[in-house]
């Protein structure tokens, strides 16, 4: 079964103690530089493990910082605050706090409340906040964070299990009592493309070894079969947050694997499906979805985002193009089992194409002419690019068996500051004051990003910055280039998406 994004097997400690046993660890993980020493001081200290999963939870927000509670503690009067309403842990007021139980006014009091019951000491003070804006600075990036409280792996099965070209009849389902946990999953990234790789696909050595498919412009999206002892289906981004507005795509998984009466037997934990949901812009009343499975139709990325993200609603017209199926505790020790082959035909065999499903074609590279005369079909139906994979088996990792070939590169940035000016509005005449660029960072160089914002979006933003200050946003961009003063910049950049503080998917 799929785990909660984190759980607390430790009672809470008094939250001054806590506080302070939140300052040596980082303190000790500071001061030295091996990730296996790391590991086992992190080991020491399980009284903050739930601490720890709270504050590198992708998927939690605190929804204040140090900053804003520290101005407000300044400008306001004597907390009026019950002391029977100030929380008893330092778990229970982060989890109002990302839950939204408390927000504005209320979150700010309580906060400072807490903070001026429980943080005396300069210690607790320093490592109370840095808790609040979610970084305990101990020298690790938040990947080697996940990892060091990662669970161990789990034990592998006989491998007769993980090949097995026949399928044991037997005579009840077992349910899977294998336990999985989003937070640490092992998904399989692509990699830039290397020099000379039409050359590397080719060499004598290779040849039938690569297999490429288009490249989508929607948002990943892995679905995670499991019999408990009924058929269990959860869908969930490369980064383990759950979406809920696919229920259309749950009803053909559903309908389709009801009617399969081996794949329980055959995956006995689950498995996991691969690909990413899109919205096509050919979906429309006047004609089908499976109109969007020809090559010239075209990806809407913000219409997908905006509705896979809608709350208490289905999707009208999702596509899951799937691209891999992956044993599920496979999945979750990131490498091995069946080569890309034979998995892609594991799922041509499991689904088949239907209004809401379809598996993506893969084309066996054996000349470079192949491979030429897709990357000229890319062009020609203006594809995101192409996906090239090597008939490896599953590495749940960025990976040079993996490849990714754009004429568009895109990435995420932070927005660090904006430019407004004024506009003479086409609709009214009227002149606005609206956001011209925002400022980004490209390599610890400022670019400055101007296109793709629509009219609305330039109003709000320059209305109140706060809407996408110290946001993240995705940007497109041809290539790197070299400004006047020899500093690297960016051609062509648009912005392609802003996210909320949920962030991206």
């Amino acid at each position: 079964m799929l785990r909660r994004l984190w759980f607390s097997t430790c009672p809470s400690l008094d939250p001054s103690k806590q506080l302070d046993q939140l300052y040596t660890l980082a303190s000790r993980v500071n001061q030295t530089p091996s990730l296996l020493e790391k590991r086992r001081i992190v080991q020491e200290y399980p009284q903050c493990h739930s601490i720890l999963q709270r504050i590198y939870d992708p998927h939690l927000r605190h929804h204040a910082s140090s900053k804003h509670v520290l101005s407000f503690m300044q400008s306001q009067r004597p907390s009026t605050l019950s002391p029977s309403a100030l929380p008893l842990s330092l778990e229970q007021l982060l989890d109002q706090l990302s839950s939204r139980t408390i927000t504005g006014h209320a979150a700010l009091e309580t906060i400072a409340c807490f903070y001026s019951r429980y943080c005396v000491a300069p210690q607790q003070q320093q490592v109370f906040w840095r808790v609040l804006d979610r970084n305990l600075k101990m020298g690790l990036s938040i990947k080697s964070i996940r990892l060091l409280l990662a669970p161990p792996p789990p034990s592998p099965r006989p491998a007769d299990l993980l090949h097995a070209t026949t399928v044991v009849q037997t005579t009840a389902v077992q349910p899977s009592s294998f336990s999985f946990d989003r937070r640490f999953m092992h998904v399989a990234l692509a990699s830039k493309t290397p020099a000379n790789f039409e050359d590397l696909v080719c060499k004598e050595d290779q040849v039938g070894q690569w297999y490429a498919s288009r490249k989508l412009d929607g948002v990943r999206c892995l679905a995670f079969v499991q019999w408990l002892p009924a058929l269990t289906i959860q869908f969930s981004s490369r980064t383990g947050r759950l979406f809920d507005s696919l229920g259309k795509v749950e009803h053909s998984l559903r309908q389709q694997l009801q009617s399969n009466h081996t794949w329980h037997r055959q995956f006995p934990d689950g498995f996991v499906l691969d690909g990413e949901i899109c919205v096509f812009a050919s979906n429309s009343l006047s004609q089908t979805p499976l109109s969007s499975h020809h090559p010239s139709c075209k990806e809407d990325f913000l219409a997908t985002l905006r509705q896979i993200r809608s709350k208490g609603g289905s999707m009208p017209h999702p596509m899951f193009e799937l691209f891999d199926l992956v044993d599920l505790r496979i999945f979750q020790q990131g490498l091995g089992g069946p080569a890309f082959h034979d998995r892609s035909l594991a799922l041509q065999a499991l689904l088949s194409p239907d209004d809401h499903l379809h598996i993506l074609d893969q084309y066996r590279i054996t000349t470079k002419n192949q491979l030429t005369s897709l990357k000229e079909k890319v062009l020609d139906y203006g594809w995101e690019g192409l996906i090239v994979r090597k008939n490896v088996p599953y590495e749940g990792k960025r990976s040079r068996n993996m490849v990714k070939i754009k004429e568009w590169e895109d990435a995420e940035y932070e927005v660090m500051g904006i430019e407004t000016g004024w506009m003479r509005l086409p609709n009214t005449g009227v002149e606005e004051k609206v956001l011209t660029s925002v400022l980004i960072h490209h390599k610890g160089h400022p670019v400055s990003v101007g296109s793709g914002f629509g009219l609305g979006q330039r109003l709000d933003y320059a209305k109140d910055p706060s809407l996408i200050l110290g946001k993240t946003i995705t940007v497109k961009y041809f290539s790197e280039s070299m400004g006047d003063h020899g500093n690297v910049s960016l051609r062509f950049p648009i912005v392609k998406a802003v996210y909320t503080d949920q962030g991206r998917d």
